[in-house]
């Protein structure tokens, strides 16, 4: 079982890995539109067309593809005033109980979102000043989510082993 576990966090680490570098690459893009278009608009009076679009569009890769990386590498904010009073054993329950809840929502969330990216598809919609097939951005939601349930599902399993091995 540990080899499997070893195989899994390593598969889970490479995409968490992925998709934060996508993450990234949207913020520098983020940088360099923004730069172009402040000195488009004060030095020649012609900011880039559907900027403000754009910047919608990559701020949600920015954050939805970075969840993955900071759940995996346990980078969110906690309350530790509160969970370093609790024992080890206590910690993993709630935390394997979290990760199942979250993992169970975010699959949700994933089917709505490709449920929302197949409608999108189908009714032709179009990001306005872009003119850019709305469904092609928007499937970076589920995209982002099912990663997120794999790596909290993932999470959910390694917890559930360390709790097996302490009883």
């Amino acid at each position: 079982m540990a080899g499997k576990i070893g195989s899994l966090e390593k598969h889970i680490t490479t995409a968490s890995n992925a998709i934060a570098y996508i993450s990234m690459g949207a913020l520098f893009a983020m940088m360099v539109f923004g730069t172009g278009d402040v000195l488009g608009r004060y030095f020649f009076g012609k900011p880039i067309k559907g900027t403000f679009e754009l910047f919608g569009i990559l701020l949600v890769l920015v954050v939805l593809l970075s969840l993955a990386r900071a759940q995996w590498r346990d980078e969110h904010i906690k309350m530790t005033i509160l969970w370093i009073r609790l024992s080890p054993k206590v910690q993993r329950i709630i935390g394997f109980v979290t990760s199942v809840v979250l993992t169970c929502f975010f699959g949700i969330a994933t089917w709505q979102g490709i449920e929302t990216v197949i409608n999108y598809f189908h009714d032709g919609r179009l990001v306005s000043n872009l003119m850019w097939p709305k469904y092609i951005p928007q499937m970076a939601a589920p995209i982002a989510t099912l990663v997120l349930a794999v790596v909290l599902g993932a999470q959910a399993i390694i917890l559930i082993t360390k709790i097996r091995k302490e009883s």
